[in-house]
């Protein structure tokens, strides 16, 4: 009886600790064979902390406080770029606008705007909403909807995330709409 209860025990030990790590980032695809644009949740939506996974160290670190907690439908995160990255496994950061997922949550993504951080473009932050209808805020598919529906949005991530948490010059900053997210995503997916 003792040696019964002791393997239930390891067996259930084990599969807690399987059940707790975290996929392998670096070999998760950017984008599906359904078309859908993936990312992996760092900071969840209302955290006070800024989250990002160490790639070296195999988990999320927190980076730093935020200056304020992210509000209850802002998620931060990473598109991952897959096994043929080049020096570095985030293809781009993601704000995700959408209902509070877990840190390491793997979800299916639609870019609807995007922020370029610098003024030759190479860096930026891809604003999208999740890929299930369900989850989406009011169904928002666009930027334009979604504006109309918040018209402080654009102002608030500016101030909150890319001259905040990101710390850049605001005369760097320039938005782009869905289509030029796309073709941000796609190059940098080529150019790996």
């Amino acid at each position: 009886m003792l040696g019964r209860r002791f393997l239930t025990s390891t067996v259930l030990l084990f599969s807690l600790l399987v059940s707790c790590q975290h996929p392998e980032y670096t070999k998760i695809s950017p984008m599906g064979d359904d078309h859908f644009l993936r990312m992996v949740v760092e900071t969840p939506a209302g955290d006070s902390l800024w989250y990002q996974y160490d790639f070296s160290l195999k988990k999320f670190v927190s980076r730093m406080p935020l200056p304020s907690k992210l509000p209850q439908n802002w998620n931060l995160g990473f598109i991952p770029s897959g096994v043929n990255h080049s020096h570095d496994y985030r293809l781009a950061e993601v704000l995700l606008i959408g209902p509070q997922k877990a840190q390491g949550t793997l979800l299916k993504v639609i870019p609807i705007s995007l922020l370029y951080l610098n003024t030759n473009r190479d860096r930026a932050l891809v604003v999208a909403v999740p890929a299930d209808p369900a989850d989406r805020p009011d169904g928002v598919e666009n930027a334009e909807v979604f504006a109309l529906e918040n018209p402080n949005i654009f102002q608030s991530i500016e101030e909150k995330i890319a001259l905040s948490l990101f710390q850049v010059n605001p005369e760097n900053l320039s938005w782009a709409d869905q289509a030029e997210a796309w073709h941000f995503i796609s190059s940098k997916i080529k150019n790996q």
